[in-house]
């Protein structure tokens, strides 16, 4: 039982190990995203862009309806990337952003370790765009 738990575990490691570069790229980055997504909901992040996508629900269809539905998502887009910039910047061991509802989310060091890790992921994609971009350049 045990050398059969043993084997199975040393598949599992091979096979993760075969990846490609470009495959580790794709998971890396949608690792990323997720973590983004999740310590944005815990910032609370999105309040005022879920507010304004609640009352573009209850647009009607048309032209006012695609105008506030774009809106929200405007609004979302900018207030993530705000919360992005200042995490990145927090993360990569630069003071904490003027902005008060960062300011105080990222004061707590379990959020400023969650935006350092972030920054690591980043340089990782970086190495492994670079590493992809390389291999296939001298595959042509």
């Amino acid at each position: 039982m045990t050398r059969t738990l043993l084997l199975a575990a040393a598949v599992l490691l091979a096979a993760a190990g075969c990846r490609t570069p470009r495959q580790r790229l794709a998971d890396l980055r949608v690792d990323l995203q997720a973590r983004e997504e999740a310590l944005y909901g815990r910032y609370g992040g999105g309040t005022v862009a879920n507010q304004a996508a609640a009352a573009a629900a209850g647009a009607s269809d048309g032209m006012l309806g695609d105008a506030a539905r774009a809106a929200a998502r405007g609004l979302r887009d900018a207030d993530m990337s705000v919360f992005k910039l200042a995490c990145r910047t927090v993360g990569g061991g630069s003071g904490l952003p003027a902005a008060p509802g960062p300011r105080a989310f990222l004061a707590n060091p379990e959020n400023r370790d969650a935006c350092a890790r972030l920054v690591q992921m980043d340089q990782e994609i970086r190495l492994l765009e670079a590493e992809v971009q390389k291999s296939e350049s001298s595959a042509r």
